[in-house]
Parts: C-alpha cells; sequence; structure tokens
C-alpha cells in the first residue's frame, strides 16, 4: 500500500499495516513506539555554504542560524535508518525474515550496489559529516531534499 510520509507511521500506529518500507531514521522516542530492524542505510547530511563563507565549518556553527528543513527532520544529528513494525511479539518472524534479508544483502553487496545505484555513493556504512563550499553566481537557488536519508542545509550568501 502507497501513501503519503505523513501518514506512514501513524498507519502502524492505527495497525492499518504491520510494516512501513521507508528510510525511516530511528530516535528515542521512535524506538519507544517501534520495533525496527537493524539498520541499512546512515544519513548523510551536507552543509552547503558559499565559498567565501569563513563562519559555518560544523553542524554546530548552524546554531542561531536560519536553515530550512521538512517538518519533524532528524537530519542534524547522526542517525540510522531502518525498517519500522509495529510493537508486537507477532511481528517477530517478521522482523527476523527482514533482518536476515537485509543481512544477504549486506554479505552478497546488493544493498551497496542498490545504494550506489540510486544515491550515487554507499550509504550503507556510516560517515563523516563533509562541508563542502559552493560558490553561488546567481540570484536564485534551488532547496531541496534528495531520496531517502539525505537533505541538503543551505546557507546561502548571493
Amino acid at each position: 500500500m502507497e501513501g503519503e510520509w505523513d501518514g506512514l507511521l501513524a498507519g502502524l500506529d492505527a495497525g492499518r499495516y504491520d510494516i512501513m518500507i521507508n528510510g525511516v531514521d530511528v530516535t528515542e522516542e521512535r524506538a519507544e513506539a517501534y520495533d525496527f530492524s537493524e539498520p541499512y542505510a546512515y544519513n548523510r547530511t551536507a552543509i552547503i555554504v558559499s565559498a567565501d563563507n569563513t563562519d559555518i565549518t560544523s553542524m554546530e556553527d548552524l546554531e542561531g542560524k536560519r536553515t530550512a528543513n521538512t517538518i519533524s527532520t532528524t537530519y542534524a544529528e547522526a542517525t540510522e535508518a531502518a525498517i519500522p513494525f509495529r510493537k508486537g511479539e507477532e511481528r517477530a518472524s517478521l522482523r527476523e525474515a527482514v533482518n536476515q534479508a537485509l543481512a544477504d544483502m549486506r554479505q552478497s553487496g546488493a544493498l551497496t550496489e542498490l545504494s550506489e545505484e540510486y544515491f550515487g555513493t554507499d550509504i550503507t556504512q556510516p560517515a563523516v559529516l563533509k562541508l563542502q563550499t559552493l560558490k553561488i553566481q546567481k540570484s536564485h537557488f534551488l532547496l531541496s531534499g534528495i531520496g531517502i536519508g539525505h537533505f541538503e542545509l543551505w546557507d546561502i550568501k548571493i
């Protein structure tokens, strides 16, 4: 069943389905509400600033600055994505089967291959935040999220 992001976790809560296949970051709050598979991906957050900006070199430097994010985002944290299940032991065998499939895909290299094909990089391993600089010449810019577990924070001086 396909649904809008805002209703997917609510569908688990309401018992409309037992499992949600989407990039869901594991947080303490979510771990209390849902059972999770083993992690299969790790967020890659990028901070892109103008080339002459020397004020922002880390996530901590964003404190007090204005950034754009999705509502309830966890991208400013080092998070891992996993598959959430409705809580309960009656779904333990489903969770075990999903974990085994993920382990098989990881061992065969299929998980990495899919990651590289769809994201252009291997997001199946934890990564360190990297600061990238971007020189902006135009008076317009685009802010967008890219794929599962990706979002770009822009602080662009034009």
